[in-house]
């Protein structure tokens, strides 16, 4: 179970992952939405996948930062080739 703070954290990092992702590739506006919504869900998706495949967790706490960064990254690279 994730504690609340797990939570928050998560949800930090994968907005910063959006905004930085939406200024490296340049698209803003409605975009954003569509973006942080990917991060998120990849976000909690690598936390679901390293959780249940019991692999090495280097993280913060609760939170697996290194596979949740790149399945969030990885969602994010899914929402550019979807929104085209």
């Amino acid at each position: 179970m994730l504690q609340p703070p797990a939570i928050i954290i998560s949800i930090v990092l994968a907005t910063i992952y959006a905004l930085a992702y939406a200024l490296v590739i340049g698209k803003t506006g409605n975009r954003l939405w569509w973006y942080w919504a990917f991060a998120v869900a990849g976000f909690f998706l690598g936390f679901v996948l390293t959780a249940h495949g019991h692999l090495v967790d280097v993280g913060l706490g609760q939170v697996p930062v290194v596979e949740s960064s790149l399945a969030s990254l990885a969602m994010l690279i899914l929402a550019t080739i979807l929104r085209r």
